[in-house]
Formats: C-alpha cells, sequence, structure tokens
C-alpha cells in the first residue's frame, strides 16, 4: 500500500504522540498511591478558589449598589461567569485528572470575575471624574 507522503508524516506524529502519553504519567489518568491526597489538594484549591470568588461577587454587587444603574450589567455578567464556577459541582476529581481540569477551570473563572469588578471599579472612577468635572465648571 502506498501512502502520500503527508500521511506517512502524520502516522509518525500521531505514533509519536502515543509513545509521549504512554511515557509521561502526568497524560495518564488519576491512579497511583497518591490519588486520594492529590484529590484532596485539588478540592481544596478550587474552593479556596471559589470563596476569592465570592469576595469579588460580593465586591461587585457592593459597588453596584453605589453606581447605579450601570451595575445591574456588572452583576448580570458576574453571575453568569460565576454560574460556570466548578465550586458549584465540583464532584471530588471523578473525571479522570484528579480535578485538574476543575482547578484550571476555578482559576480561569475567577479571573474573570475579578476583570468584570476591575472595569466595573473603571467605569465608576471615569463616570465619576467626568461629574466631578462638569460639576466644577
Amino acid at each position: 500500500m502506498c501512502f502520500h507522503l503527508s500521511q506517512r508524516t502524520l502516522g509518525l506524529v500521531a505514533g509519536a504522540s502515543l509513545l509521549v502519553c504512554i511515557a509521561n504519567q502526568v497524560v495518564v489518568a488519576c491512579s497511583g498511591s497518591h490519588t486520594d491526597v492529590t484529590i484532596d489538594r485539588n478540592h481544596f484549591i478550587v474552593n479556596l478558589y471559589g470563596a476569592v470568588a465570592v469576595l469579588i461577587l460580593a465586591a461587585i454587587i457592593a459597588l453596584a449598589f453605589i453606581i447605579g444603574r450601570l451595575g445591574i450589567l456588572a452583576i448580570l455578567l458576574a453571575l453568569v461567569v460565576g454560574i460556570l464556577h466548578p465550586m458549584l459541582y465540583y464532584g471530588g476529581g471523578a473525571n479522570g485528572d484528579c480535578g485538574r481540569g476543575f482547578v484550571t477551570l476555578a482559576r480561569y473563572v475567577t479571573m474573570g470575575l475579578g476583570a468584570v469588578l476591575f472595569l466595573q471599579v473603571m467605569l465608576w472612577h471615569f463616570r465619576r471624574r467626568s461629574q466631578l468635572a462638569s460639576s466644577r465648571t
């Protein structure tokens, strides 16, 4: 059977990838003697990110009462982002990677909530600055 050069190259890359996956223990599913410790540690990290996310959400809500109408949009955006937080549905790391995926998702969702808070503070600052400038003239 005659393969084209691109098919041969693809076969070599796929074979090399398979060998790397077999040789590397990180890619293999969560198993071994330290599985429980890893799952517990990742569960703690997810809960820690969750606590930070709750504090950020509380700050967004508090700032929304200060800002007024613009703050409602930030609350809705924060709730939509917050629904994705794995703290709400973490199942003990039973997805095959000892909870590493949940830790990564928790990090990104918490960073997203932090970005919403940052944008809300910046909008409040610029709005307040323009109101102060217009009241001086």
